[in-house]
């Protein structure tokens, strides 16, 4: 499966994906199955209820409901058969699903942000089941030391746990501490924590986008060494949307432009993962930009201004103006003082 992804691009968030064989595609699906079978011996596609729940079942449904009808008119319009939604079968494939355009977005930027979300699903169930099946066969070793790392936190097995089980319903500055202490530490989430801050993400709202305390923890992630784990973490998990809403609207937001070959947060991301890897590469040609960027006193602002640049797509065409105003809520949030923010807004210019 991991070599069919590297195959077909590697990423749900391409803007020409192989709806067949990528990742989260139709063939993830018959592999989730596969597994199924073989691990808990099911009988049919509907016992996949039974092991993943009745919500996530009938997610799954729909989205492979979609993909089917996504592929068959992307055969219909191909005259042939055809796996990849390439951009000159988008309009027709769009029409013909029903996606109509809007004021904002036309009818092909629309079915793809919903392919997009219909593609992750599949991934994060595939990866579920994956999991659970790898159970049955691998075998458990207990690791009992446990490092403490603050009152709150800790590292055991290798992860961060929270020493306190109601600790983020009381606070939810320490949502945010968990992802500055996972830059920090360079450590993963232990499952049960991941799904605690999943489940208070509806808790991050105005008055901790407003927090002190976790803008401080928020901002002291650009001046670590684990900038694009972190981000991708907080992205996945859905808290970074929740706390740059201004973010959030961007996920699996579809714009054709020449600059993009992934969808716009993606695109993003993945633009922070490559700056942060010139800290470190040894690669030849880009030893000048290496001792560039390690000379830099002040390389968070500029992983800051990477994460914002593109904030403004969201509000469709002629963005300019809207992304202006919105970089200017976000550094009124933040509170940064006159010399940062014009370094930022000059930045977030300079980019977009």
């Amino acid at each position: 499966m991991e070599n069919r992804h590297l195959e077909s691009g590697d990423s749900v968030f391409l803007l020409e994906p192989h709806i067949k064989e990528g990742e989260g595609s139709l063939r993830d699906i018959h592999t989730l199955y596969w597994l199924s079978k073989v691990v808990f011996r099911l009988e049919k596609i509907s016992d996949l209820s039974s092991i993943m729940g009745e919500y996530d079942y009938k997610r799954l449904l729909k989205a492979y409901d979609f993909m089917l009808r996504l592929r068959y008119c992307l055969h219909v319009e191909s005259k042939r058969r055809n796996d990849v939604l390439s951009f000159e079968y988008q309009k027709n494939v769009s029409s013909c699903l029903g996606f109509k355009n809007s004021k904002k977005f036309s009818g092909p930027e629309r079915m793809m942000r919903y392919y997009y979300l219909k593609s992750r699903v599949i991934k994060d169930l595939t990866r579920q089941i994956m999991l659970l099946c790898s159970k049955q066969y691998m075998p458990v070793f207990i690791n009992l030391s446990i490092r403490k790392i603050t009152d709150e936190f800790s590292v055991s097995a290798g992860k961060l746990i929270s020493t306190k089980h109601n600790l983020l319903e009381a606070n939810t500055d320490k949502i945010m501490e968990c992802y500055y202490l996972y830059a920090r530490e360079g450590r993963k989430f232990s499952d049960a924590l991941k799904e605690r801050i999943k489940s208070h993400l509806l808790r991050i709202n105005k008055r901790t986008r407003a927090s002190s305390v976790s803008i401080h923890y928020f901002l002291e992630i650009f001046k670590s060494r684990h900038v694009y784990d972190t981000l991708r973490e907080m992205h996945e998990t859905g808290v970074l949307g929740r706390f740059v809403p201004e973010f959030g609207a961007l996920r699996c937001l579809v714009v054709h432009e020449p600059y993009h070959m992934y969808t716009v947060d993606e695109h993003t991301l993945l633009a922070i993962k490559n700056l942060e890897n010139l800290i470190t590469t040894n690669y030849g040609n880009l030893e000048e930009l290496r001792e560039i960027i390690n000379s830099m006193e002040k390389l968070d602002l500029l992983f800051l201004a990477l994460l914002l640049h593109d904030i403004g797509k969201a509000a469709g065409k002629h963005h300019e103006e809207e992304g202006y105003r919105r970089l200017k809520n976000i550094l009124d949030r933040f509170n940064l003082e006159g010399r940062k923010r014009g370094t930022i807004e000059f930045l977030v210019k300079t980019i977009s």
